[in-house]
């Protein structure tokens, strides 16, 4: 076994994804992530792939930083398009679960003659049976809240959509905005090994 000691550049960096995006705190709880998935992440690469140009010529424009447009180039339509049908083809339980959090709500705002919330459990959704816990305050106003511990011990918590993507701050120039901008696979093949990496 060799002993030459390896290690990496001081540019280098890593940031954690969660289903090829920035891992910030709403992609942590299970249904907070369905929820921005189903709704922000689709919407927005959506739109990238149905108008590219509107989105390439938004993130140029410095004030416009923070926006929903996806910082992208035109041959990439493609990738994020891939990125798309992946979403709505292979985590169709994350968007049930999603539409299961609507389903609720209109289900709880649904309830306003003040008498016992008891029946609205057997009504809940599917995937959120077991995983919530229903409530009425004192102005007989229902509500719900979501038992987190539970909800991270189910299949609700998709391990395997966390990743991590390493790079030199010296290649990436300007890195796009994290929370409107993915970033997918890229197969590199460095001195005969194949290393899982990521691009924007």
């Amino acid at each position: 076994m060799s002993s030459d000691l390896i290690y990496l550049k001081e540019e280098a960096y890593f940031e954690p994804l969660v289903n090829h995006w920035f891992a910030w705190s709403y992609l942590i709880p299970p249904v907070q992530a369905a929820r921005y998935m189903a709704i922000t992440h689709k919407r927005i690469m959506s739109s990238f792939v149905e108008n590219a140009r509107v989105h390439i010529m938004a993130a140029q424009v410095p004030a416009l930083t923070g926006g929903e447009f996806l910082n992208a180039r035109a041959d990439q339509v493609e990738d994020i398009k891939s990125l798309l049908l992946e979403l709505e083809n292979q985590l169709t339980d994350v968007l049930e679960l999603s539409e299961a959090v609507e389903e609720l709500d209109k289900l709880i705002r649904a309830h306003s003659d003040g008498k016992s919330i008891e029946y609205l459990y057997k009504k809940t959704p599917e995937p959120l049976r077991g995983f919530i816990e229903i409530v009425q305050d004192i102005n007989h106003n229902p509500g719900y809240r979501l038992i987190e511990p539970l909800l991270y011990h189910s299949k609700h918590y998709r391990k395997s959509l966390q990743s991590v993507y390493f790079g030199l701050l010296s290649k990436v120039g300007e890195r796009p905005f994290c929370f409107s901008t993915p970033v997918w696979p890229m197969r590199i093949i460095c001195n005969g090994w194949s290393i899982s990496a990521r691009q924007r």
